[in-house]
């Protein structure tokens, strides 16, 4: 059953990644990849090229959180090239949840015997949430990978009092901190575990082998961006608080319901009453499973800095940890009691193959983005762009790009949140943008061919820009994917958003009219669809 779970997991990520997608709308725009990973691919290629781990050469933002993987994709363009990005860092990836399966299964058996471990192991690889992330070309899988290495080493230290070899603990907790630029929270959640089961050498020895890399992380990025914490930071966690919990409680219990989460966090729920109500006093030091505690950590964590925009991806962790703490609750159960658990569990963890569009499979597809990014690339000339997505459509063009929602810019990340929306997508500085004055503005068009990050259309206009091309947004590709829509009427452009060209190229036009020599691929009509 173990080779089965494995081959499951397998064909699952290939599956998503040769057909999935990694957006929640009727779109194209994360179809090869999740747009945030052609961030961290675009820091990697200007490290190779000599610019130093920057966006764009010249100005040093730190626009990633995730240090150890930008250097992983380095290295992975370096052997690979540019144009294999995508597909030859997944293919690390599935190495990662490979390694993750192999961890995830070792402390399976510990805790629940052979048998059980294989039904566990099912659960684990039959998670299309864990298929999707580990194809979506991000570092989520390398970040679970270590978080059950650090569960691992947690348990080994429990087990034997802090006198086994410190290595593992130290390697899982370095590694960490240099994964993810949140991932000291998961070091010094391990610690406060130590502390609250009364193992004061273990967490002092998990606090001593994480700092070193923990000040020496802090202190390079200060010395090398000027800043204690990364852009990102300030550009995702920005809503007052009050209104980051409820909007986080909020999708939490949505993702619950849509994920199949909500047996895991049921879970955790029941194991924490029983815990608390199994004691006297609470002053009495509670024997938390390290599953629960970690669990409760990472979901309040979650809440505490406002969710995220890709849904499940930081709580992927919950889903190997309650699978573990679901069937011990079911210890005394037969084998055919386990087998309809299992076969229920499953079934919930599945229903997004049903009701989610990030699974609605395509042959065929097409990625919009993509597609803009090769095309401008095209545009005569070193254009200024300003972009409301980071990612693919900078690091296909290669040119000089204003983050319009501050991941990569520091006064955007810094302004004051404006709208309520996901993490990383509140902000809006449309003045800010046009006094820049990009060459070309990229966003989405809404039917009143305003742009949606805020830059109206009597904005723009009056700042001397007008729409010039169209995208197809849909999920498969047209005859013509770019139009031209210079000289095209409003009521021209309207049917085109209809028609799903939802996403536009603004240019400057006030030294006359450029684009004269269009870059190839473009079509200069804009009606007769």
């Amino acid at each position: 059953m173990v080779l089965a779970a494995a081959a499951l997991l397998l064909g699952g990520t290939t599956l998503h990644f040769v057909a999935g997608f990694y957006g929640g709308r009727d779109t194209s725009e994360h179809a090869w990849g999740a747009d945030d990973a052609y961030i961290t691919y675009r820091y990697a290629d200007n490290l190779l090229h000599g610019h130093g781990l920057v966006f764009n050469p010249g100005e040093r933002v730190e626009g990633f959180t995730n240090l150890l993987f930008v250097g992983i994709s380095a290295l992975t363009l370096g052997v690979f090239g540019k144009a294999w990005a995508y597909p030859a860092v997944t293919a690390l990836n599935l190495v990662f949840a490979a390694l993750a399966f192999l961890v995830f299964h070792r402390r399976a058996a510990e805790h629940l015997g052979p048998r059980r471990a294989a039904l566990a192991s099912l659960l684990f690889a039959g998670c299309p949430s864990w298929w999707l992330w580990t194809a979506s070309g991000m570092e989520t899988s390398l970040v679970v990978l270590l978080q059950l290495a650090l569960w691992s080493a947690v348990d080994r230290e429990q087990a034997e009092g802090g006198n086994c070899p410190v290595w593992p603990l130290a390697l899982a907790a370095t590694l960490l901190i240099l994964a993810r630029a949140d991932g000291f929270v998961w070091v010094a959640a391990a610690a406060a575990y130590f502390l609250l089961q009364g193992n004061r050498r273990s967490a002092l020895r998990t606090l001593g082998v994480a700092a070193p890399s923990f000040v020496a992380l802090f202190a390079w990025r200060l010395a090398y961006y000027g800043e204690l914490l990364p852009n990102t930071y300030y550009a995702k966690v920005s809503d007052p608080f009050p209104a980051r919990i409820a909007a986080a409680s909020r999708r939490l219990v949505e993702l619950a319901l849509e994920v199949g989460l909500l047996p895991y966090l049921l879970t955790f729920v029941v194991v924490a009453a029983a815990l608390v109500s199994g004691r006297k006093s609470w002053s009495r030091r509670l024997r938390w499973p390290f599953p629960v505690f970690f669990a409760a950590a990472v979901t309040g964590f979650w809440i505490v800095v406002g969710g995220d925009h890709y849904a499940e991806r930081f709580l992927l962790i919950l889903f190997p940890l309650g699978i573990v703490e679901l069937l011990r609750l079911f210890d005394g159960a037969g084998a055919r009691s386990s087998a309809v658990l299992v076969l229920l569990l499953l079934s919930l963890q599945c229903r997004p193959l049903l009701f989610d569009p990030r699974f609605d499979y395509v042959a065929g597809r097409y990625d919009c983005w993509v597609t803009l990014g090769e095309f401008l690339a095209e545009v005569p000339g070193d254009p200024l762009l300003a972009v409301d997505a980071a990612g693919k459509i900078p690091f296909f063009s290669g040119l000089r790009t204003i983050d319009m929602r501050g991941l990569t810019d520091p006064h955007i990340a810094r302004i004051e949140s404006r709208v309520m929306d996901s993490p990383g997508h509140n902000k809006r500085a449309p003045e800010y943008v046009l006094d820049r004055r990009p060459e070309l503005i990229a966003a989405w068009v809404l039917p009143q061919l305003d742009l949606a990050v805020g830059l109206q259309r009597p904005l723009y206009s009056q700042a001397g820009y007008r729409l010039a091309w169209m995208l197809n947004t849909a999920r498969v590709s047209r005859r013509w994917d770019v139009l031209d829509v210079r000289g095209a009427s409003d009521d021209d452009i309207r049917n085109l958003v209809a028609a799903g060209y939802r996403y536009g190229v603004l240019e400057h036009r006030a030294d006359g009219d450029p684009g004269e020599k269009l870059p190839r691929g473009s079509h200069p009509a804009a009606s007769g669809l």
